[in-house]
């Protein structure tokens, strides 16, 4: 009986360290992806910027008449 207790023991330590490199691969995937996705964004911000600032400098100002 003391073999067979052991052995459960065993198999649910192993159960619960699978389980545990699932959550963690899981998190790691869904961590990886965030990133990317938060990257891109202030990529395209930082470009959408500089393209307002580039156009910015070539409107002339406007006289306004009196």
């Amino acid at each position: 009986m003391q073999v067979q207790v052991e052995g459960s023991m065993a198999l649910r330590a192993a159960d619960l360290v699978a389980n545990d490199v699932v959550v963690e691969t899981s998190m790691s995937t869904l961590l990886a992806a965030w990133s990317s996705s938060l990257r891109s964004r202030l990529l395209a911000s930082r470009l959408f910027t500089s393209r307002l600032f580039a156009g910015g400098s070539s409107v002339m100002p406007v006289p306004m008449a009196s």
